[in-house]
């Protein structure tokens, strides 16, 4: 990173591109609440009741929200699932806090947001600290209850980028799938990351968007304030802060050319794809929102080749019933006729967590509980989306795919639950629903060795490249000390990926490729070669993917 200018005109050098693309827009920093700074001031002594209400206050409105959450996850999930809003809302009254607090505020005098602060930093390291997993564990606990209470204080939402201005270049240390959960394409132009690659989830969701991305900016939270003007050249990996009049104008015009390219390329995407020899390569979209249907349709796409489930877990602040479920999904596939919709069940685990599930903190978290590891163990969780895959299968072309299946067994058994909700709609409410139609995701090396057994009690198989490179090498996609064996890793996914389609062939089955690779210029020859025959991606590189095809 290089830096040149005075104080009002910085430019940022040598940074990564992780999407291509041009953005003129006005930065928005983010950082999470328990890192930012915080509006700090003294206190009088006659001012300390005053903040003491203030904190009272803000523990009432926790301990309401708490409640909501306590009652509606032990509907959903269970009352052992539900006990860890207990603890939550037991810390809360713990009178040992309460005390700390007030001796914070009288001793330092500090406002209410200062001593929650810290006060709750030192419960939290004295938990760290502790020889016990358990103990240790409950560390997390005050950091969220921290977070609940900064941001009742602040009036804000725990996932602050829900509500990012029009015209915004996001600018953060990294962004990890729930940071991004309700990110609205609409008001982002792009995408700056002090930490990532470009195969880290900043990447994957920039893509997904659609929108142009720079990551490897070392201190770029500190350099670059909110509201800022800011250029983003994500072809030459260069951010300039308060640019020139004639550094604009270049700009600019350099956006309408894209734009031009773009609509022409829209165009010809309308059209199905072939390679030169004749082979009919579908492409189909990744999902998961009405924005990405409507892009996905403007680009012609083929079907709905996942839909990513957990954006509405993950943007929805209490557990998400049938009725919500079914109510947020119709709307959005209203604009969808006859096209196959492949709705992967929820994929939570690793570096997916949801607020009201609590699963228990794990050594290897990407060794642990995913997917359908999850969704088996809370099968009303897994009940509930089956039966909304049914009832919406009477209007719509609805399939479901199971994530990080490793096992046939696995399979078998939401299968055999799958059955239930059949029967089950029809008997408690006289819903005739459909059989649902259940694929497996192959997400690791193991599942590859049982490609044979899965095809056998599947209706499709898809393929997803990330998971399955970075279980293959041992590498994470978002540990940057690791990228160099992450990336030799797609060479060796490719020869799985070729054992994944025969199987399909043998089975009479479909076999369809999801991950990154499928979205990767110099690998969707490879893919077509190996006999992929349909790919899935961003909505926004449908129009790339189907000119590579015809170029094969």
């Amino acid at each position: 990173m290089s830096m040149t200018g005075g104080k009002n005109r910085q430019k940022i050098l040598k940074g990564k591109r992780i999407n291509h693309g041009y953005a003129i827009g006005r930065a928005f920093v983010y950082e999470d609440i328990l890192s930012r700074d915080l509006y700090y001031y003294t206190i009088r002594p006659d001012d300390v009741e005053r903040e003491l209400g203030r904190i009272r206050t803000a523990f009432g409105k926790v301990l309401e929200d708490i409640r909501k959450l306590e009652k509606n996850v032990k509907a959903e999930l269970g009352r052992e699932e539900a006990d860890i809003f207990k603890v939550h809302a037991e810390m809360l009254r713990d009178e040992a806090l309460l005390k700390d607090l007030e001796k914070e505020i009288k001793g330092e005098l500090v406002n209410a947001e200062h001593a929650v602060r810290n006060v709750f930093r030192k419960w939290a390291n004295k938990f760290k600290v502790s020889d016990s997993e358990v103990v240790k564990s409950k560390a997390e606990d005050i950091e969220d209850l921290s977070r609940r209470i900064l941001c009742s204080f602040m009036r804000c939402d725990i996932n602050m980028l829900e509500n990012v201005p029009r015209g915004s270049v996001i600018v953060a240390k990294r962004l990890l799938p729930s940071d991004t959960a309700r990110l609205k394409r609409s008001n982002v132009k792009g995408i700056i990351v002090e930490q990532g690659s470009d195969v880290s989830h900043s990447a994957i969701i920039a893509r997904a968007l659609g929108i142009p991305a720079v990551t490897e900016l070392q201190n770029a939270t500190g350099i670059i304030a909110t509201k800022s003007k800011i250029i983003l050249d994500g072809y030459e990996s260069i951010v300039i802060k308060e640019p020139t009049s004639g550094e604009l104008k270049t700009y600019r015009k350099k956006i309408r050319e894209i734009r031009k390219e773009e609509t022409a390329r829209i165009k010809r995407a309308r059209k199905p794809a072939r390679t030169a020899s004749g082979d009919r390569v579908r492409v189909l979209a990744n999902v998961a929102s009405k924005d990405d249907i409507k892009a996905a349709a403007e680009r012609g796409y083929e079907g709905i080749g996942l839909w990513r489930i957990e954006q509405i877990y993950m943007s929805s602040k209490i557990l998400p019933d049938e009725k919500h479920l079914i109510r947020k999904l119709s709307k959005m596939l209203k604009p969808v006729k006859r096209q196959v919709v492949t709705l992967r069940l929820l994929d939570i685990g690793a570096d997916k967590d949801l607020p009201y599930i609590d699963i228990e903190d794990e050594p290897s978290p990407a060794l642990g509980m995913r997917g359908v590891r999850v969704l088996l163990r809370y099968k009303n969780l897994l009940r509930t989306q089956l039966k909304v895959a049914s009832i919406l299968s009477k209007d719509h072309n609805v399939r479901v795919l199971v994530p990080v299946v490793t096992f046939p067994e696995e399979m078998e058994e939401v299968k055999r639950i799958a059955k239930e909700c059949v029967k089950e709609l029809k008997e408690e409410y006289g819903i005739r629903a459909r059989k649902i139609r259940t694929g497996a995701m192959i997400e690791t090396p193991a599942a590859v060795e049982n490609i044979d057994r899965i095809s056998l009690v599947s209706d499709f198989v898809s393929i997803g490249t990330n998971d399955l490179i970075q279980y293959s090498v041992a590498a994470g996609r978002d540990n940057p000390s690791v990228l160099e064996y992450y990336e030799k890793g797609a060479g060796l996914a490719l020869k799985y990926i070729k054992r994944i389609v025969r199987s399909a062939e043998r089975h009479g089955i479909e076999c369809s490729v999801c991950g990154e690779m499928a979205a990767e210029d110099k690998w969707i020859k490879p893919l077509v070669k190996a006999g992929v025959r349909v790919l899935s991606a961003s909505p926004y590189l449908i129009p790339r993917i189907k000119e590579k095809i015809r170029a094969i």
